[in-house]
């Protein structure tokens, strides 16, 4: 198996439990506060390392309190990355409430920049897959990782799941030229596209990429080709990132798109392994 290759934030979120969320401008009260990881790049990684499917996951966490936490609990999942600048990583903060809703901001630093130095040694040979998640193309860099990617020349996923009304609609447009297959939420797409429905706003992107578009919503997922539409319903309990490393994970392995939206509806870390051993032998028979 060839290693996959994703480009995707490796972030610290600051957990702030409150009591309710603020309104406007107005205090509310924390009840406890805690650091976790999380990102695109640290959701794949960590699934990756569990499958012990080889992986590079391309991101700089940076220095600084939060970017030497990110950088330390990714090395614990298996999770190397770049580390040749003094650039200070940023961090998501994250209010709670008792009832699980939340509000969040970025604090954008080194974890959202991409520089050619950090694949300068890397031989597109060794990729059978590149994923790429939204949050590397709405900062520094974005032009540059477009480019890099259109010279691997090898299969991609673009996942759409986070501040996609930031990127530049260059970066987009030559990303999309290059035919990745696209995970993205219904709410995007309709708002990306202009849509009404999810299945135009799925139409008219799979027309302007040629490359199936997958779309995410709270009862399951939905693919759209002009060949066939695929529908797996499921009660959603992932978020679009986690979904997503799921997704790519199942394609590194050789499945097709309904089997790869199987795995990644039912994922569940702790038994991957044996759930992906599942669809590969049914796929097999």
């Amino acid at each position: 198996m060839k290693k996959t290759i994703v480009f995707g934030p490796v972030h610290t979120d600051v957990i702030m439990n409150v009591a309710s969320l603020p309104k406007g401008n107005e205090e509310t009260e924390t009840l406890s506060t805690y650091n976790e990881v999380s990102g695109g790049g640290y959701l794949a990684g960590r699934l990756f390392n569990e499958l012990d499917f080889p992986f590079e996951v391309i991101c700089d966490p940076g220095k600084g309190i939060y970017g030497d936490y990110a950088r330390g609990e990714a090395e614990k999942a298996g999770i190397h990355l770049f580390d040749e600048n003094e650039e200070i990583g940023g961090c998501v903060m994250k209010m709670r409430d008792p009832k699980g809703n939340e509000a969040s901001f970025c604090v954008d630093g080194s974890e959202r920049h991409f520089s050619f130095e950090q694949i300068y040694d890397a031989d597109p040979d060794e990729y059978g897959l590149a994923a790429v998640f939204s949050g590397m193309i709405v900062s520094d860099g974005a032009d540059e990782l477009v480019q890099s990617l259109g010279d691997f020349e090898i299969p991609m996923v673009f996942v759409c799941s986070e501040r996609v009304q930031e990127i530049e609609l260059d970066v987009l447009d030559s990303l999309f030229a290059l035919k990745p297959l696209t995970v993205i939420s219904a709410d995007d797409i309709l708002s990306l596209t202009g849509q009404k429905t999810a299945q135009k706003a799925a139409q008219k992107l799979h027309e302007e990429t040629d490359a199936p578009v997958i779309v995410l919503s709270k009862d399951g997922s939905y693919c759209y080709t002009l060949k066939e539409t695929i529908t797996l319903e499921c009660n959603m309990n992932h978020t679009a990132d986690e979904w997503a490393a799921a997704f790519i994970a199942a394609k590194a392995a050789g499945l097709d798109e309904r089997n790869a939206m199987q795995f990644a509806n039912h994922f569940n870390f702790e038994n991957a392994k044996q759930a992906l051993a599942a669809l590969i032998l049914n796929r097999k028979n």
